[in-house]
């Protein structure tokens, strides 16, 4: 192995010569990349906010497409908020969307250092384009409702305000293999015996998965990818796009 490839071998194998590499080259990781708060999510589990894997591709995701508008359908804790946020640029804005009283209370009490971020204490299905200042929406992620009824009428009223490369991402369309499933995954799926697809295929929400289906049928104009992973307990997350052609 000539020496070039032994040097390289020591830079791509050595966290120290990275890391020491970057700061030659002024790039910090830290600078851009502050990962830090995914150690606040699980690696897996029932059910909840999404997984740590989960929340490094959408924080990815933003850092790939640096939307200027993010739209949240699904506050809870603020887990996936603090994702966006973490991810987003300064000048981009998040707006989350929840009926709970606790959310109400953590985004006020919490996250009101994040002046890019604005919390609506209302249902999806009261979105209106005045609650994002008639703004364009960049990115779209649905985690609050698994009723595809209510997700319907709710994508009827905010497909007018998705720019044209907007993306819709779709947590828990995914589904649990039963080799993977511990005790805690097997009581849960116990208690939804209609969510199995057969015996050892288990859909943990089975309204997420119609809806999408639904969207498709109803929308031809829409592409749709999953991320789903057979061999671990993930929820899963599937991206919307509207089809369109590259210009050459």
């Amino acid at each position: 192995m000539g020496r070039d490839h032994y040097m390289r071998k020591l830079l791509y194998t050595s966290t120290l010569l990275m890391n020491t590499y970057g700061i030659l080259k002024g790039q910090r990781n830290g600078k851009y990349y502050n990962l830090n708060h995914l150690n606040l999510f699980e690696p897996q589990k029932t059910r909840g906010p999404i997984l740590r894997d989960e929340a490094l591709f959408l924080y990815s995701l933003v850092k790939m497409i640096r939307p200027q508008v993010i739209v949240e359908f699904g506050f809870s804790r603020g887990h996936s908020s603090l994702n966006f946020l973490s991810a987003m640029d300064r000048d981009s804005v998040l707006y989350s969307y929840d009926i709970s009283e606790d959310a109400k209370k953590i985004a006020t009490k919490v996250f009101n250092k994040f002046r890019n971020f604005t919390f609506l204490y209302k249902s999806q299905l009261d979105f209106q384009p005045s609650d994002i200042g008639n703004k364009k929406i960049d990115l779209l992620y649905m985690d609050a409702v698994y009723e595809t009824e209510m997700n319907i009428q709710t994508f009827d009223k905010f497909k007018a305000s998705l720019n044209d490369a907007a993306i819709i991402a779709l947590h828990d369309t995914g589904t649990w293999q039963r080799k993977c499933m511990d005790q805690s995954h097997l009581t849960y799926a116990s208690k939804k015996p209609q969510n199995w697809l057969n015996e050892n295929e288990f859909q943990q929400q089975k309204g997420q998965r119609e809806f999408c289906n639904a969207l498709m049928s109803k929308n031809p104009d829409y592409s749709v990818i999953h991320f789903h992973c057979p061999s671990a307990i993930r929820p899963g997350i599937t991206l919307i796009q509207k089809r369109n052609l590259l210009k050459t």
